[in-house]
């Protein structure tokens, strides 16, 4: 006596069923292998209270809502740093992710903020694209474009460089990175171009 499941002849069903779980199987490969991994390094030192750290706050704010405005896949994680470098939000969803409260103050180790990006990324094991979007206003050495360049996985990041504030000085960038922006002259659909 044949038996059927919603009409349908139970071994035809089981065959249908075999066929779109091997669909949506691939489908779901596709979807992860086109995940944006996402680092917002944000420099909380004090040379960015006041003026830089508000273009930080309201730059990240445009920056999420262009993300999903597009319905990007992505996921994002914040270190900050200041005399101590720290990870406050780790492969966030972006449609979960807020920025998490900033506490200010200390002095600007970017080295520190470099060797903590370089630990998460290697235990990761990365494969898709890296994204990691440095709001600072400055205040880094030579020593340190250098020690990037020769990082193994740093290098291969993509860097996005944020100037924040009047006083933003990140022309020593250009020796690494292409992508500079200065947040004071940012224009409503600069970050989707990173997507």
């Amino acid at each position: 006596m044949n038996q059927y499941v919603f009409g349908i002849p139970k071994k035809q069903f089981s065959l249908l069923q075999a066929v779109s779980q091997k669909i949506w199987n691939k489908e779901k490969t596709v979807e992860n292998d086109n995940k944006k991994k996402i680092y917002l390094l944000l420099d909380t030192s004090s040379s960015m209270i006041g003026e830089p750290i508000e273009a930080v706050k309201q730059s990240i704010k445009v920056m999420i809502a262009e993300w999903q405005e597009v319905k990007a896949n992505t996921e994002i994680s914040v270190i900050v740093y200041g005399s101590i470098a720290r990870e406050c939000v780790r492969n966030m969803p972006l449609q979960q992710f807020s920025l998490p409260h900033l506490i200010l103050g200390g002095l600007s180790f970017f080295e520190k903020a470099c060797h903590l990006l370089y630990q998460c990324l290697e235990k990761e094991k990365q494969t898709n694209e890296v994204l990691v979007f440095l709001f600072t206003d400055g205040n880094i050495t030579k020593n340190n474009i250098i020690n990037i360049q020769q990082n193994d996985i740093l290098k291969k990041v993509t860097w996005i460089v944020c100037g924040a504030g009047a006083e933003a000085d990140v022309s020593i960038f250009e020796e690494m990175t292409k992508h500079i922006l200065i947040l004071n002259t940012l224009t409503y659909g600069e970050f989707q171009r990173f997507l």
